[in-house]
């Protein structure tokens, strides 16, 4: 949920560039834990944020641009490969990390 005081695109684009910022792979290492209530908090102090309502998380894999690494927490959806969120944690494996291949087609913000 945004102000409507504030443009949009503005809102939208500094959103996709904070979760960018957060999921840096520079920032982690090999088997770390993505804790999404951080990230949660990083959107919500977006100037013009008022709430993040939703969050869902795809593993996106294969095609011949993605890994072919799948996550070994549960899928809410399969067909999708949306990652069943529990405790607001994507949990890491020891020889993975977590990253978003794509941050200007792989991030989605949808605004109300």
């Amino acid at each position: 949920m945004v102000d409507k005081k504030v443009p949009q695109s503005q809102i939208v684009s500094q959103v996709i560039n904070d979760i960018q910022s957060y999921m840096d792979i520079n920032k982690f290492q090999m088997g770390d834990n993505i804790y999404l209530s951080s990230l949660i908090e990083t959107i919500n102090n977006v100037g013009g944020v008022l709430n993040v309502v939703n969050l869902r998380v795809f593993n996106k894999v294969g095609g011949g641009k993605y890994s072919v690494n799948e996550i070994s927490q549960a899928y809410s959806d399969s067909s999708t490969r949306e990652i069943e969120i529990s405790n607001y944690t994507l949990y890491g494996e020891p020889t993975s990390m977590f990253e978003i291949k794509y941050p200007s087609t792989d991030i989605s913000v949808r605004v109300k």
